[in-house]
């Protein structure tokens, strides 16, 4: 990004951070179509892409579909990476992209029960997942070029994903979401992000009164150093994922001067985990780096690079930290050299 442009952006987001204001989703959608996420996550829609012919994504969904839908685990969560390629499409004007995503969705709302609930494993925190997801793409498909293509099927999904985020907001079922939910911070700002992102595609106010509590929950918790604690300690990994969702609370939902305070303290201890070579440490680290938890997969939790390095992107847009700027590309080139091949 030149001097000049890199000016007139940074001025726009500090004017957003002066008190407390709505969000607004032009925001959020120059940040997903800007160059920085064409040339890094989004930079190969195709590559992105590994749904069955249906649109089940992932092992697990694709052998549960292929066996009859009976005997093994499945996980909606899986299926909010179609987000990420509606987005690519969006972003690369990848019309192949787009359907593929929007038929990734369309796999997931198979699966909704009439209360909106889907019957799998881990029910409300693979829901916020695949909640958010939908919602977000929803959003930003509304502010594309796309958004008359694909009119009709963003007013299904509106319908769909509305039930869904109804049930989250379930008194009985938040409550006891909320006793499995309480050891890990950034499920406060993914359940933050889904709600309210519903309620503003949606246009539906209980919704982000209830997103607007999950995100003061979150930054109640935050320590003095900055770390958002993840099973009573801290993690580089589950750091960056929660700033990520928080981030899009604050450019979709509400802006605040708490909020972006706690953005700030957080991605600067964050910085502390980031080595020269732009890799991410994971010394100390409660949930990844030493096989302390495993995927849906069976493998071992590792980084989330795509999480580090987008959150820092997005907290530079809000704070003007051009040093974020520079470790997002900076951990992405380490990323691409060491992870991604």
């Amino acid at each position: 990004m030149g001097k000049g442009k890199m000016a007139v952006v940074l001025g726009a987001f500090y004017g957003l951070m002066v008190g407390s204001s709505l969000g607004a989703v032009s925001d959020e959608y120059a940040f997903q179509t800007s160059e920085f996420m064409r040339s890094t996550q989004y930079r190969a829609p195709d590559a992105m892409d590994i749904a069955s012919a249906d649109g089940a994504y992932s092992a697990p969904n694709i052998a549960w579909d292929e066996g009859g839908r009976v005997g093994t685990d499945w996980f909606i969560d899986e299926q909010h990476w179609a987000d990420d390629v509606v987005c690519a499409g969006i972003a690369q004007n990848d019309v192949n992209a787009i359907q593929r995503g929007l038929l990734m969705f369309a796999w997931g709302f198979a699966q909704q029960q009439p209360d909106g609930s889907f019957l799998c494993t881990d029910q409300f925190h693979a829901t916020a997942f695949f909640v958010e997801g939908v919602s977000h793409a929803c959003l930003m498909l509304e502010k594309s070029p796309f958004a008359r293509t694909y009119g009709q099927q963003i007013k299904t999904l509106k319908a769909q994903v509305l039930k869904s985020a109804r049930w989250m907001n379930e008194p009985s079922v938040a409550a006891a979401a909320a006793i499995t939910d309480a050891p890990f911070t950034h499920r406060r700002y993914l359940n933050g992000a889904a709600l309210g992102e519903t309620g503003v595609l949606c246009n539906v106010s209980d919704l982000i009164r209830a997103a607007a509590a999950y995100i003061a929950t979150g930054e109640s918790q935050q320590w003095s150093n900055g770390v958002n604690p993840e099973k009573g300690g801290w993690d580089s990994s589950y750091q960056a994922l929660g700033l990520k969702y928080a981030a899009r609370y604050y450019f979709v939902v509400a802006q605040s001067q708490a909020l972006s305070a706690m953005g700030i303290n957080g991605e600067n201890w964050e910085t502390t985990m980031i080595l020269p070579s732009g890799a991410v440490s994971v010394v100390g680290n409660t949930r990844t780096g030493s096989c302390q938890e495993r995927d849906h997969l069976g493998n071992c939790k590792g980084v989330s690079y795509d999480s580090v390095y987008e959150s820092f992107y997005q907290w530079y847009l809000i704070s003007g930290d051009a040093n974020y700027e520079t470790l997002a590309s900076k951990i992405f080139n380490y990323f691409l050299a060491n992870v991604a091949s």
